[in-house]
């Protein structure tokens, strides 16, 4: 039993000593670790935003909070890096947080969305922004961080892909319709309509 006890304690310390935790750093340097989104609980709001870095095994938590001092929002979804900037899609507060991706300080806020899902960047002035309760794609302009228009695609969308002039938009047509309903979307982004579902 004692040896037992010895071997959990042991372990313990390692744990511990393998995973460093400190206060935020005045400067986060992406180039050297990675930013790790916490999505939270439904409804809690207690999402968060972590950075590691890999050659000190040290972990800062809540980041975003500790240097905007604002939470984060609720249901950290995805987040999208372009340049000096890191868009955070926070799903069920229906916002866009866009960060400095060296410091982590916010720069602007998408607000109004419905749901949003994830973010796909098309050039300084557009992106596309799925929803998972919209029939639409979201229109932003992510230099001014607002919303510019909509494509109505008549279901639910997820992740999405630029190949070409075309973008692919993943997506779901409901709970209580069959899945052979699912379809790929595809969307001409240079003239900003709907092409065709894909089966």
């Amino acid at each position: 039993m004692r040896r037992l006890f010895l071997m959990i304690t042991l372990i313990a310390i390692l744990g511990i000593s393998c995973n460093k935790e400190n206060s935020t750093p005045q400067k986060l340097k992406l180039s050297e670790g990675v930013f790790i989104l916490n999505q939270g609980n439904f409804n809690v709001g207690n999402s968060s935003l972590s950075y590691f870095e890999p050659g000190t095994a040290t972990n800062y938590n809540n980041v975003f909070s500790a240097v905007n001092n604002i939470p984060l929002g609720d249901v950290a979804q995805s987040i999208t890096f372009d340049d000096e900037i890191a868009y955070i899609v926070v799903n069920n507060s229906g916002t866009i947080q866009a960060i400095d991706r060296w410091s982590a300080e916010v720069q602007g806020k998408i607000t109004e969305l419905g749901s949003p899902r994830f973010m796909l960047k098309l050039s300084d002035t557009k992106a596309y922004v799925s929803d998972l309760y919209k029939s639409s794609i979201t229109i932003i302009n992510p230099s001014t961080f607002e919303i510019t228009g909509e494509i109505k695609v008549g279901r639910s969308t997820e992740e999405m892909i630029k190949f070409g002039p075309e973008v692919f938009v993943a997506n779901w047509s409901g709970y209580q319709q069959s899945l052979i309903n699912n379809k790929v979307l595809i969307v001409d982004a240079a003239q900003v309509y709907l092409v065709r579902h894909q089966q």
